[in-house]
């Protein structure tokens, strides 16, 4: 037999297996004997429909970029809402108005001439047009309501007995707004001159915030900080009323007198920046410069004043004629006190009405 052809064969078939290449160097499939591929899992093959068919855009988008669509979404937003305001909230008195005031006095010259700011600050009034305002002047804050109407198809706004009207011309929104009030031409009864309508200007201002003009690097005795009452009456108009007093010291080193009388319609509070440590204070108006040095005891709940020099910082020596405690913690010892706090209070009243003469 011969072998030889047999093992050609062999290596025949080795070659057309291991490389897939014939003698003749043609390729030879390795998979011949697969030749259905639709198997049993080919039922299983998802199929993708609509391959290649576009998604379907919001109308505005085939023309739109969507970031310029919603940038103009923004803006529109913007343009209604200060519609809105223009409409409801630029012409209302809400907000704080400056009316400056210069010194005509004929003793003054043009170069000391001073000008005085008054604040006037109206919160927002309610469904029947009352609310509540406040003048700030040197430091000092006087609340009141007013209430404003129409009248005649003019805006009226009522200050206590005064009725005047009212017109905000300019753009609160960009802080160029006025308000003009005008007083109509009155009449006076007992002398029958007539007083022509007048009419003044006040310009959109920022509250003058005196609660946070504290001193620079100022020190506060943490056993101050807090409401305080006192028995002592302050004496007015020349002693004939008296007044309730109240006292409060902030964290941030404001100290806030507060005056009032229901029976008057009169509350006034008198805002001072200070620096207090063990007994010894620096006081000032928040509204100036000067500055005054006092005394404080602190002991058993009551809180005095000592003004050694007389440099009084409110009228009739409130500070150096009371004896404070504690708002709602009244000590036994003051309790006992009070017909001697009604002796001091008409010293101090005497006092008051014989400097004032």
């Amino acid at each position: 037999m011969d072998y030889n052809n047999d093992n050609n064969l062999n290596e025949e078939n080795t070659t057309q297996e291991n490389t897939g290449v014939d003698e003749n160097g043609n390729y030879v499939s390795q998979f011949g004997d697969i030749t259905n591929t639709n198997d049993e899992f080919s039922d299983f093959t998802p199929e993708i429909e609509n391959v290649g068919e576009e998604k379907k855009k919001f109308f505005l988008f085939k023309y739109i970029h969507p970031s310029i669509f919603i940038a103009i979404c923004v803006f529109l937003a913007a343009l209604i809402a200060f519609g809105v305001y223009y409409i409801f909230g630029s012409k209302t008195l809400t907000g704080t108005w400056v009316y400056k005031v210069e010194d005509t006095s004929s003793t003054a010259t043009a170069d000391e001439a001073q000008t005085y700011e008054y604040y006037y600050i109206f919160e927002s009034p309610d469904s029947n047009g009352k609310g509540e305002y406040k003048v700030c002047f040197e430091g000092e804050m006087n609340g009141g309501e007013y209430t404003v109407a129409t009248k005649d198809n003019k805006k009226v706004l009522k200050l206590g007995t005064s009725e005047l009207y009212y017109e905000v011309e300019g753009v609160k929104l960009f802080g160029n707004a006025t308000l003009k009030l005008t007083q109509p031409a009155q009449t006076d009864k007992s002398t029958g001159q007539t007083v022509e309508e007048q009419t003044i200007e006040m310009k959109q201002s920022k509250n003058p915030d005196y609660e946070n003009q504290s001193m620079e690097d100022f020190k506060l005795d943490d056993a101050l900080v807090g409401d305080w009452d006192t028995d002592f009456k302050v004496p007015y108009y020349y002693g004939m009323y008296q007044l309730d007093c109240t006292i409060s010291f902030t964290d941030n080193g404001i100290l806030k007198v507060n005056t009032k009388s229901d029976d008057l319609g009169l509350n006034s509070t008198y805002f001072y920046a200070i620096s207090a440590e063990k007994g010894k204070m620096t006081i000032k108006n928040v509204a100036s410069d000067d500055k005054s040095q006092i005394e404080y005891t602190l002991k058993d709940g009551v809180l005095t004043f000592n003004d050694k020099k007389g440099e009084t910082i409110f009228n009739a020596n409130v500070l150096g004629s009371a004896q404070f405690y504690k708002h709602g913690e009244k000590p036994k010892s003051l309790e006992t006190t009070t017909k001697a706090t009604e002796k001091t209070t008409e010293k101090a009243t005497e006092k008051a009405t014989s400097t004032t003469k």
